[in-house]
Order: C-alpha cells, then sequence, then structure tokens
C-alpha cells in the first residue's frame, strides 16, 4: 500500500501526511517553526494539524531544552 493511500484510510489530509512525512525523517523531532518550513505550511495551521495527529495516535509532542518537539508515535 502506498503512503497516500495507507493516510485515507486513516481518514488524514494531504497535509497531515505532509507532516507526518516530514516528522518520520527525523528522528530526533522538530519544532513547530522547522515543521513549518519543512511542510511549507504557515505556522498557524500546522498546530491544528499537529492536535489531529496526536488525536489519532500517529504522533507525539514532547518537551526538551529548546522547547516543545513533535515525533512520530514510533520514534516518541
Amino acid at each position: 500500500m502506498r503512503f497516500d493511500q495507507l493516510f485515507k484510510k486513516l481518514n488524514c489530509s494531504t497535509q497531515e501526511s505532509k507532516i507526518f512525512y516530514h516528522l518520520l525523517a527525523d528522528p530526533e523531532g522538530m519544532s513547530v517553526v522547522t515543521i513549518s518550513r519543512k511542510a511549507n505550511l504557515p505556522r498557524s495551521t500546522i498546530y491544528g494539524l499537529l492536535e489531529k495527529l496526536i488525536t489519532k495516535g500517529l504522533i507525539k509532542k514532547g518537551l526538551t531544552a529548546e522547547g516543545s518537539r513533535f515525533f512520530t508515535e514510533s520514534k516518541a
């Protein structure tokens, strides 16, 4: 099954899958600013999409010395 097909089955939007894809590539997790740059989406949009992905159990939020970071569920 292709990545985009899997996310459709999980009722994820294209933007949610884009964010997950970028997080999956970075085992150290990412800040909202970094996610925004990589996904080419405004930070205000990123916050809502991250909350949806957390609710679906696909990502987690962690706190580091640098602030909040987001990780894929398998990496957190």
